[in-house]
């Protein structure tokens, strides 16, 4: 019978982005009118649709689903995917690219309570993913405090890997870094 087998570990690469890369990324937003999470976006987009050759790409938006000031000051497990889907073609210039992002991204920040689950039931799709990309944008949050007192803190994990998670946490103010985390299923591919 021998010992379960013990499952493979998700691939992990963490990079972390200079100033001065961070600055031209920001430099660029402000050229296409878009917020740095919103660059990022658009970069994720781009390389998934490189690494696929998919020009339907529609990833999965990990947001805080905390719709007041209130609601995002209270710790708590709160949270929703929403699906970001964006048509990419080989003749598309950047800038439209960067309307179609800023656009699909507002609407999908008004829809960010409309549970995933139900989502994927309203649209007969219990068995199957919607989406199997996807991207989570923090801003770092170094100063936090718990009951006045300063905390670390620290992603563990956000959930489960179907294909591959991007995650991006990013100190504009401090520092001006981003970190971005790649992690995939190695089943994926094989």
């Amino acid at each position: 019978i021998g010992a379960p087998s013990k499952p493979e570990p998700f691939l992990r690469h963490t990079a972390v982005l200079s100033h001065s890369t961070t600055a031209r990324l920001l430099h660029f937003g402000q050229q296409m009118e878009l917020t740095f999470p919103q660059v990022i976006t658009l970069c994720t987009a781009i390389f998934i649709h490189r690494l696929t050759q998919i020009e339907d790409v529609v990833l999965g938006q990990l947001l805080a689903a905390r719709m007041s000031r209130t609601a995002r000051q209270t710790p708590g497990m709160v949270a929703n995917v929403v699906p970001l889907r964006l048509e990419i073609r080989p003749d598309m210039t950047l800038a439209e690219l960067a309307v179609q992002v800023r656009r699909k991204i507002r609407a999908g920040i008004r829809h960010q309570r409309y549970n995933i689950a139900d989502l994927r039931r309203d649209l007969r799709r219990v068995d199957r993913p919607i989406v199997r990309q996807y991207i989570s944008l923090v801003p770092s949050n170094d100063d936090a405090q718990f009951a006045g007192f300063p905390v670390a803190t620290t992603a563990v994990s956000n959930g489960p890997v179907d294909d591959l998670n991007i995650y991006a946490v990013y100190d504009l103010a401090e520092r001006g870094e981003a970190r971005i985390a790649f992690v995939a299923n190695p089943e994926i591919g094989r």
